[in-house]
């Protein structure tokens, strides 16, 4: 990767952890995340989540010394990768480090996709991130709250992503790792 702008203080990556990270195709990604539950596969046979694990690592060992930066894992909520750490900023010690690459490892994917949720966990850092890397693989499949219907549509879609924009605050970049 290249073009990417690193400049700031304080650095927040947010990971999309939903179900659709485990694949390119929704029928394979269904496939694998019941091998993995059932014994017969595991985390590193998810071709696309080593791939953002892979990212991930690189975005952290390009965070230079005296940044602070903070790792967000979402799907339909918002957590820290470091465990009882959200709503505060990190180190970049290589044992804090080490524990963010830790959890991810350690991480299945599952659930549904709401931007709106960790979009909003962005106004509870203090102080605010100067830049924010999206790691994702497409437009979110819920809002706030899950969707009466089961299969949402595109328009469905677009709006949730809308939405969830403006929870951003205007000042803070947001730079898109998208996956297919």
């Amino acid at each position: 990767m290249t073009g990417l702008d690193f400049d700031g203080q304080r650095i927040l990556i947010l990971v999309d952890g939903s179900a659709s990270m485990l694949s390119e195709t929704v029928q394979e990604g269904i496939q694998l995340a019941f091998a993995i539950k059932s014994g017969h596969a595991v985390i590193e046979d998810a071709k696309k989540w080593q791939w953002v694990l892979k990212t991930v690592i690189w975005l952290i060992a390009n965070i230079g010394e005296n940044i602070s930066f903070q790792v967000y894992l979402f799907n339909t909520s918002a957590v820290s990768i470091v465990a009882d750490t959200l709503g505060q900023w990190l180190s970049t010690d290589q044992l804090v480090k080490e524990d963010v690459v830790d959890g991810l490892k350690a991480y299945i994917p599952n659930s549904g996709t709401s931007l709106e949720i960790v979009f909003s966990e962005i106004k509870s850092l203090d102080p605010r991130p100067d830049l924010v890397f999206l790691l994702t693989d497409g437009l979110p499949t819920q809002g706030r709250t899950k969707p009466k219907k089961y299969m949402v549509s595109p328009s469905d879609r677009r709006k949730y992503f809308l939405n969830a924009v403006e929870q951003i605050p205007s000042s803070v970049p947001v730079s898109t790792i998208l996956y297919p």
